[in-house]
Order: structure tokens, then sequence, then C-alpha cells
């Protein structure tokens, strides 16, 4: 069993400007910036979350005065991460009217550092921004797909808040006319899903071989303490002989060696885990190849102290022995 999936092709991607590789030769003294920005309703949450996925730090909506120094010096803002992602769009008062002069000022900053062996200067002075310049990342939508997604949403538009929808986002669009080509990366998301959006981030974005982790969640249960919330699968064993009417085991749980032997001696107990185990071996990468960053599975049965946690403490097993370093949590094993 594998983690990995395939993704489609990135198609609709295009790179405007510099290689949009070029961040991926960065030392790993220096962290890889990506600064993203673009029309509001275009899909800029749903890309931050995907950057997360991928391991960046994220900071979203910093006002501008921050974001300068955060350009400037984001290794040691954020210490201890290599990659930062960052939000900046014009919900930050004055962002049209500045956020333009603020890139051409880093991007004369690095020219200046790479002319002189990374020591740019300023009226004799060493500029603080030690740091390469940002991949800038810019997300962009129809004005009939803007519109529906508002709609959809039933909020406004920050520029119209009073108005049609359409008004706000033909204003930000002449607002950002001109730093959409000074961008590396142009993202049009009209015709684009929610995961389409991600596997297009993922692909652009992630190192060589590198995929996002898909968090698999293994909770055993009691039904009659209720059906976990937010559960994907669910699978349940109250057709085994229930320990509890046992003398001697109904103390104990599903981690105790005495229940395990006795559901042992089950006849199906042996083939139910290997059969739950060949169809999370089959669902599970075709779950990661949806883009699928978290998977809850529980499995029931009647106080959840004994089969449920049993089966589940074995298919952890199963799951950890594949690579998929599956997360365990006994909700009512204590009830």
């Amino acid at each position: 069993m594998s983690a990995t999936g395939n993704f489609p092709p990135a198609e609709a991607a295009k790179p405007a400007g510099e290689d949009r590789e070029a961040a991926a030769g960065l030392s790993p003294e220096r962290p890889r910036l990506v600064l993203i920005t673009g029309l509001s309703g275009s899909g800029k949450s749903v890309v931050a979350k995907s950057f997360e996925d991928l391991g960046y730090y994220t900071v979203d909506n910093l006002p501008l005065p921050l974001l300068r120094e955060f350009l400037e010096r984001p290794g040691e803002l954020v210490f201890g991460h290599e990659r930062i992602a960052v939000v900046a769009d014009l919900r930050a008062p004055g962002f049209a009217e500045e956020f333009p002069g603020l890139i051409a000022e880093i991007d004369r900053m690095d020219r200046g550092q790479a002319s002189q062996g990374g020591q740019a200067s300023q009226g004799g002075q060493t500029s603080r921004c030690h740091q390469p310049r940002p991949t800038v990342l810019f997300l962009e939508a129809s004005d009939e797909v803007l519109v529906r997604r508002f709609s959809e949403t039933r909020r406004p538009h920050p520029l119209a808040p009073d108005q049609p929808a359409i008004a706000g986002i033909r204003r930000e669009r002449e607002l950002l006319a001109g730093l959409r080509p000074r961008a590396d990366l142009v993202f049009d998301t009209s015709q684009w899903s929610i995961h389409e959006t991600r596997t297009q981030v993922y692909r652009a974005f992630a190192l060589a071989g590198e995929e996002p982790e898909m968090v698999v969640s293994l909770e055993s249960f009691g039904f009659k303490h209720g059906i976990p919330y937010g559960t994907d699968l669910l699978f349940d064993v109250r057709f085994l002989a229930n320990p509890h009417f046992v003398e001697g085991l109904r103390e104990q749980t599903g981690q105790d060696a005495p229940v395990l032997e006795y559901l042992r001696q089950q006849p199906d107990f042996e083939e139910l885990i290997s059969r739950l185990a060949d169809l999370l071996a089959f669902l599970l990468p075709r779950y990661r190849r949806e883009n699928r960053s978290y998977l809850s599975v529980a499995v029931g049965c009647t106080g959840g102290r004994h089969r449920s946690v049993a089966v589940c403490e074995l298919l952890k097993q199963r799951l950890d022995a594949c690579g998929w370093q599956a997360r365990l949590n006994h909700r009512d094993i204590g009830r």
C-alpha cells in the first residue's frame, strides 16, 4: 500500500514572469517564501490551507507595515520554519496603492544583493532584506464565476458591501491590474473545484517526491454513547461475541491480552481484521488521490471497551506496517 497518489495535469496553471521553480533552489538556511494574492472569491483560503498541508507556515492578512517587515526578514520572525506562505489582499488598507511598490522595492533589493554578493547597500547601510524575493502567486477567476461564488456564500464583496457583487469585482480587478503582471505564477480557478485547486498548488510548490500527508484516524466507540461526529467510514462489529458477559473480562479492555485471546478464538475475528485491512488498503490510496487531508474511520461495538478497541488496535498495526501511521483514539474505553 502506498500513501502517494497521481495528480492530474496542471494545464491551467500558467507561469507569469520568472521561472516558478526558481525558488526551489534556495539554500537550507533561507526559507522559501510564497506570497499569495489576487481577487476576492478566487480561492485564497483554499490555497492557504493547501500550503499548510505541504508544511508551510501560513500567515493571513497582515497589515502592510507588518507585511513589509515580514517579507524583509521572515526567517527571524518565524524562526524554525523553512517554508512560509503569506496571504495579502485588499482587506489590508492601502494594499492596492502600496503593494506593487513593495514588490518593486524587494525586486531592487534582491538584484542589489545578487550584484554585490548578497550585500545590498542603501546609503552606506547594509539592507535588512537578507531574504530572496518571494514567489508571488496571483489568483483570479471570471466575473461570472466570482458573482456565483459570492451568491452561494451570501457574503458581500469587501469593496461593495452595499452594492451588487459585480461592482466590487470590477473595481478590484481594476485596482489589481498592475499587480497581476508582476506575479510569478497565475492561477485562474474559474473551472477548478476545491480539489483541483489543491492539486495545482501541490504540483507547483511541492518538492520533488513530496506529497501532503493524509491523516488517518482510527476511533473505537460504543453505539450506546452515540456515533462519533464527522465519521467518514463506520464499521459495526457487534456481531462478535461480547467479552463483557465473560467472567473476568468485563473490567478489562480490548487492549488487554485475555480479551484479545478470547476474541481470537472466535472463527470470524481474524477474517474480519483481514477483510477490513484489505478494504482500507484499497480505499486509502483512492481517498488520497482525491486530495483528502484527513480520513476518519470509526469502529463501534455496544459499549466501546472491548471489541471495537481490539479491532482498532489490530487495524492500526496493519496500517502502520504499510506506512500510513494511523492515529488511534478509544473514545469510550474509560466508561
